[in-house]
């Protein structure tokens, strides 16, 4: 972003489209030492993305060949939670190898997203307190779903009782920690139009004899 590389430190996740085209889907960013905290000595403002970038046999040369997308508007819902919506379901413009999104400073992504086999990926994002360690502030953050084909529909809801963690999805609901240790936030979600999400992988845990 402005020619400044992007730390990615919370993982990727791969789907693939009804063309059989693969996307890569991640956010930017850090949280590792007292310097990623606003208000700390060493830390440097910077801004962080999200992006989906199609898998392909050329190489990405750098973002001017992905499609900027933006947060449309931010607000508030009736039960006080903020809230922000992405731009309104549109493809991806042609000869555009993906797209991005920054985010508003000190924002960005230190886990990894989750896309459904509708392609809705879900991811959190966090915001550090201000000149704080972990210990002695909690931070806020979001809840964010967004089509990883096209960069477009879906918007955020605002966690302000801790960073949220990686982002649980499962039949209509997506659950974060808090950040916290206490709590947990739900979030019910619209069933997707290729149906309920389903298990896609499993691992067999065997106690010790």
């Amino acid at each position: 972003s402005g020619g400044v590389s992007q730390p990615i430190t919370g993982g990727i996740a791969v789907a693939r489209n009804s063309s059989g085209q693969m996307f890569v889907g991640f956010g930017t960013g850090k949280f590792i030492t007292l310097s990623d905290i606003p208000g700390n000595p060493g830390y440097v403002a910077q801004t962080q993305s999200v992006y989906g970038l199609m898998d392909a046999t050329t190489t990405i040369p750098s973002r001017d060949v992905l499609q900027n997308r933006t947060i449309v508007s931010t607000g508030v819902d009736a039960t006080g939670k903020q809230t922000r919506t992405f731009e309104a379901q549109s493809d991806l413009p042609a000869g555009k190898q993906g797209w991005y999104m920054d985010l508003p400073v000190p924002e960005r992504v230190i886990s990894a997203p989750t896309i459904l086999t509708d392609g809705t990926m879900y991811w959190s994002s966090v915001n550090p307190a201000v000149g704080s360690d972990c210990s002695s502030a909690m931070g806020t953050g979001y809840v964010n779903h967004i089509n990883v084909f096209t960069g477009t529909g879906g918007g955020s809801t605002g966690v302000s009782t801790g960073m949220p963690t990686e982002v649980n999805v499962t039949d209509k609901v997506a659950t974060v920690g808090t950040g916290d240790g206490l709590h947990t936030q739900s979030e019910n979600l619209a069933k997707p139009p290729s149906g309920a999400p389903s298990r896609v992988n499993w691992r067999e845990i065997v106690p010790q004899q």
